[in-house]
C-alpha cells in the first residue's frame, strides 16, 4: 500500500479531521481513505464546453 504525506495541512482541518476520526471510531488514516472514496466515487460534473449564448435578461 502507498504512503501519502500532506505537507502545510491547515491546522483548522486537522482538527476537525481528528474528530471526525475519533466519532466514527476510525484510524486517521482509515478516515482519510473512506473521505476520499467517497468523493472519488461521485460521479463528475458534467462541463460544457462550446460557444456561450447571450444572456437574454430573462428569467424564467
Amino acid at each position: 500500500m502507498a504512503t501519502l504525506n500532506i505537507k502545510n495541512f491547515p491546522e483548522p482541518l486537522l482538527r476537525r479531521l481528528k474528530e471526525r476520526a475519533r466519532r466514527e471510531h476510525r484510524s486517521m488514516a482509515q478516515q482519510v481513505t473512506h473521505l476520499l472514496e467517497q468523493i472519488l466515487e461521485e460521479p463528475e460534473p458534467v462541463v460544457h464546453i462550446g460557444p456561450r449564448r447571450p444572456w437574454s435578461g430573462a428569467l424564467t
